[in-house]
């Protein structure tokens, strides 16, 4: 990723909504891939990535076939799983990652949480 440009979709929450409502709160991120050269990311949550501006070479680990994406076309990835983008030709390409927002605990807060849970009963949720 070369560079990245910010945008923002601010949403007012309807009245009696809480913060914690993930289905209204969307991450976007925007970045441009510069030609001749390869990224690679690993998805935290699921993901939807969009093809902007020159067609993109998409590889996904454990699959046998890559994909040529055209400007518009938007491919699903999952939680956990690493891609690799390449730009086809000399112009550069975006790209746009979608995906729900999570909050994010630390993962002693998350492993004492469950430990708590097996110590008094309870089956321990997944944060």
């Amino acid at each position: 990723m070369t560079e990245s440009t910010p945008q923002f979709d601010c949403r007012v929450l309807p009245v009696g909504r809480s913060l914690d409502a993930a289905s209204e709160w969307m991450v976007v991120v925007h970045a441009a891939l510069a030609p001749a050269s390869a990224v690679s990311w690993r998805m935290t949550v699921d993901t939807e990535l969009r093809a902007q501006g020159a067609p993109v070479w998409l590889t996904r680990a454990g699959h046998l076939d890559d994909y040529w994406l055209r400007p518009g076309d938007v491919i699903r990835l999952l939680r956990g799983e690493r891609v690799w983008l390449s730009v086809e030709g000399d112009s550069a390409a975006h790209v746009t990652l979608t995906s729900e927002w999570r909050e994010r605990r630390p993962l002693l807060h998350r492993w004492l949480r469950r430990l708590q849970l097996l110590l008094v009963g309870g089956v321990p949720q997944r944060a």
